[in-house]
């Protein structure tokens, strides 16, 4: 059978009727991008839930605690008298925040000798906990500043002079390529990225193996012939899948992409290849289908943990950073994160010549394995026959 006629048999198992296998590497990845894009569609973390504990009940510490109201970071859930009170709402989950504002906090102030107030921050989730504490840490800055302003300005001072002195070093900050800080350019290609990576294995795992249950090359095809042609139904349609998302991002969940077209091209038409070589790896090695299945996808698994999308590569220990290199993702998710936001990528050749390298030498270990688990199936049945 020729090449191309296989091709359009393969296209024909894998997408001719609505529930067929193949449709599983647009569906996947399109349901990691609305569920992710809705659940990062506020882009910041807000509504922080904050326990106050103000011991002073002065004007000048309900104006901190009105500071704290005003911000859309923190939502206090409780204001509370004791510390007793504080700590068994920190210890029920009640509140991830806690804010305590010391007695003669006012006095304090006013006399020139400085307050301090206390935040305790729950740390079982450090996301909520780096946010609580910048937002309160610019929410005090802020309160600091302004109420040092207004006591100098009762002492005759200018109110430009009076900031001046209060505050004589001022922090400029500037954030590049995401100045929202927003987690849907953070987070969502890259677990698009990871959904479209088990896409491939579900999809493409028991291809190869599905072939040992047929019967024995009625076709004498080329173990090569049938490796390609699935290979060049399955590439494509994974390519296509990871822009249709990234479409769907930009328009439905305002992603920022910055870059051009063709290095993003490049460099996931090198991950799916690579995804593809390691499916059909384990699909020529494994005994039947179920197995193509189960033993791909205990490998690919961990690959968004170690992938350094959330938490960087180089911060990593060296076994962390072991297993990280036999990871495809390991290769392709910050550099896709560089490509849309920043337009390059320092890391795309190497990422792209150790993806293109590892695909290649994945396919032909693969159609060599699958040639000879063939050739031995086809002398079993001849010797069966024979018999």
């Amino acid at each position: 059978m020729k090449l191309r006629n296989m091709v359009s048999l393969e296209a024909r198992q894998l997408f001719g009727g609505l529930w067929r296998s193949g449709w599983l590497l647009f569906l996947l990845p399109l349901l990691y991008l609305i569920f992710f894009g809705n659940a990062y569609s506020s882009n910041v973390v807000k509504d922080i839930p904050l326990v106050i504990y103000d011991q002073d009940q002065t004007a000048v510490s309900r104006s901190l605690v009105q500071a704290f109201a005003d911000s859309e970071r923190c939502r206090i859930v409780a204001q509370v008298v004791t510390q007793a009170d504080m700590d068994q709402t920190m210890e029920e989950n009640k509140a991830l925040l806690a804010l305590a504002i010391p007695p003669q906090f006012e006095q304090s102030i006013k006399e020139g000798r400085g307050a301090t107030v206390l935040l305790q921050a729950n740390s079982a989730n450090n996301m909520f906990a780096n946010a609580g504490i910048g937002a309160a840490t610019e929410i005090v800055q802020s309160f600091s500043a302004g109420t040092a302003k207004k006591l100098w300005q009762g002492k005759n001072q200018l109110p430009a002079a009076a900031l001046n002195m209060a505050a004589p070093v001022k922090l400029g900050i500037r954030v590049l390529n995401n100045p929202t800080t927003s987690y849907t350019n953070f987070m969502l290609l890259g677990l698009v990225l990871n959904g479209l990576q088990i896409a491939i294995l579900l999809t493409a795992g028991p291809l190869l193996a599905h072939e040992y249950a047929k019967p024995v090359n009625p076709d004498h095809t080329s173990a090569t012939a049938i490796v390609l042609a699935k290979m060049l139904v399955c590439w494509p349609a994974a390519i296509l899948s990871f822009f249709v998302c990234l479409g769907a991002g930009i328009v439905f969940f305002d992603m920022t992409f910055s870059g051009a077209l063709w290095p993003l091209l490049l460099l996931v038409g090198a991950f799916s290849f690579l995804l593809l070589a390691i499916s059909f790896f384990f699909s020529a090695i494994v005994s039947d289908e179920v197995a193509a299945l189960q033993v791909p996808l205990l490998y690919i698994m961990p690959g968004l943990l170690f992938s350094g999308l959330s938490w960087p590569s180089f911060a990593m220990g060296p076994v962390a950073k072991t297993i990280a290199a036999f990871m495809p993702l390991t290769y392709t998710a910050d550099a896709v994160r560089d490509l849309v936001l920043m337009g390059y990528s320092p890391q795309l050749p190497e990422n792209m010549l150790i993806l293109c390298t590892g695909g290649i030498v994945l396919t032909m270990i693969s159609m060599k394995i699958f040639s000879r688990r063939l050739l031995k199936l086809e002398s079993t049945v001849k010797d069966e026959v024979s018999l």
